[in-house]
């Protein structure tokens, strides 16, 4: 990565940064706070700079080098085709025997050894080769994408005019989710006020607040209407609000909504959710967390 490039720039979260100052502390045993890194540490860069200043000099030093070796040199091929370093000729024997090894794995049948002089030219790679840094691939998709900086930061004038015009419009057309993020922003932490952060474009990067959704729709606190293709990412199978799920909900507040004791409905819950997993046996869980430790928790009385 780019050591001068900011964190949030990289894809990193509160989460991450927080896990990074503890390690930071952990290596170096210097305090770097949160904060730090959102403001004044927020690139290696900074932090490498940073604890030039306070670790003494003589702290993380690099180990002496070793004495430089002589290189290989590659011999002429002996006249059965044989090299005559005897080295060199196990080395590459060793890596024809590997691939093979690979290919069998792979229910691919081994390649016809090249033979050995054919290695000999190119044996030994130059310095500059080996020491020429490979280009990082850039993912197109991904949890995690480096910022290319190159294509937002040359816009033409055309594309500027452009851009600023879309904010504009995007922005005066949910103002009142843009307000709403910003009043409540000292207190609610979520994690997507920020996705798809881009310096360029920041003013337009916040939620949009629902106000109220029926079937496939939602509309926002703006009055803007919305197809809801995601339907709750996938929990909402018949969509916000079907009629017979209200029903439902308004004959149980009737009755009651205890917390604590079982409810009447559990039983005949768990015995559809088996019928529907395979499952033998069903539990109930407040939280994916919660399911997740008792599960643990049965392994370790079953395993000891």
């Amino acid at each position: 990565m780019d050591p001068s490039a900011n964190f949030l720039e990289l894809g990193l979260d509160s989460l991450l940064l927080t896990q990074a100052a503890q390690l930071f502390q952990r290596k170096f045993g210097v305090t770097i706070s949160f904060r730090h890194l959102m403001e004044e540490l927020s690139s290696l860069d900074a932090i490498a700079a940073h604890l030039d200043e306070v670790l003494p000099a003589d702290a993380f030093a690099p180990a002496p080098a070793a004495p430089p070796t002589a290189p290989l040199v590659p011999t002429e091929a002996a006249p059965g085709g044989a090299l005559q370093n005897p080295s060199l000729e196990q080395l590459w024997r060793q890596q024809q025997e590997l691939t093979q090894q690979l290919l069998q794995l792979m229910g691919r049948s081994p390649a016809v050894a090249a033979a050995p002089s054919s290695l000999a030219a190119a044996a030994i790679p130059t310095a500059q080769a080996a020491a020429a840094p490979a280009k990082p691939e850039v993912k197109t998709h991904g949890p995690f994408k480096p910022i290319d900086k190159s294509a937002g930061a040359a816009l033409s004038p055309k594309q500027s005019r452009a851009l600023e015009a879309l904010i504009a419009r995007y922005v005066k057309r949910t103002a009142g989710s843009k307000k709403y993020t910003d009043q409540y922003r000292p207190v609610l932490a979520d994690p997507r006020s920020v996705s798809g952060f881009n310096r360029l474009w920041k003013e337009m990067v916040y939620p949009i607040i629902t106000a109220r959704s029926d079937g496939s729709k939602v509309w926002d606190i703006d009055g803007n209407e919305y197809i809801d293709f995601v339907m709750g990412f996938g929990a909402s199978m018949f969509g916000h609000r079907p009629p017979f799920v209200v029903q439902a909900v308004h004959e149980q507040l009737d009755r009651g909504f205890e917390i604590g004791p079982l409810q009447l409905l559990a039983g005949e819950v768990a015995t559809l959710i088996s019928e529907m997993t395979g499952m033998p046996r069903v539990a109930f869980t407040n939280t994916g967390s919660e399911a997740v430790l008792a599960a643990t928790r049965v392994c370790r009385t079953v395993t000891g």
